[in-house]
């Protein structure tokens, strides 16, 4: 989300910042539908697909209900803007879902993914911070992007590093223990 303008303009180039709003929404939208997604393999796995229908019956009425009058006034930004009201309409049902089929809470699941949004809270006051150097503003173009990348993901990379040290929250022996998994 943080990087959208820098990709932008440099990548596919300054004629398409229009654009920058509209995959910002959409970043948003497939971050909740990355949630959802697992509510439905959760329910066909557990044979109750009336779970999986009833989560994703209100984005249908919200999609054809909303994508009219939102891109007749807005444009394409209200078709984004309907792309995320209706993908957040299956929340509800998926916590229901997901607490009846395997007893997790909402505060189960946001407990569960702590470390991740305080490592994306983190990443984005990275590049926050990355981008207001005025040194990386100095090369410019690609070069200039580049770096401001790097040096955004070094600074995460450090603060998380930093926080695993001082706290349980450590997101590299996350990411040994998953990989030992894999083995």
């Amino acid at each position: 989300w943080m990087a959208v303008p820098g990709l932008v303009e440099h990548v596919i180039g300054p004629k398409w910042e229009p654009i920058i709003n509209l995959v910002r929404i959409l970043v948003l939208s497939a971050f909740v539908r990355s949630i959802a997604a697992l509510g439905g393999a959760l329910f066909q796995a557990c044979a109750r697909p009336d779970l999986d229908f009833k989560m994703n019956f209100p984005r249908f009425l919200v999609i054809v209900g909303l994508i009219y009058p939102f891109t007749k006034e807005w444009q394409l930004e209200g078709a984004c803007w309907v792309v995320f009201i209706a993908i957040s309409t299956t929340l509800p049902i998926w916590f229901y879902g997901v607490n009846k089929l395997v007893g997790l809470s909402f505060f189960d699941v946001l407990r569960a993914n702590f470390l991740a949004l305080i490592g994306s809270a983190l990443l984005a006051g990275a590049f926050h911070l990355s981008g207001g150097l005025v040194g990386l503003a100095a090369l410019g173009g690609l070069l200039g992007f580049a770096a401001y990348l790097l040096l955004a993901i070094a600074l995460w990379a450090g603060v998380m590093w930093v926080l695993g040290r001082l706290t349980p929250l450590d997101i590299f022996a996350e990411i040994r223990a998953l990989t030992g998994a894999q083995k």
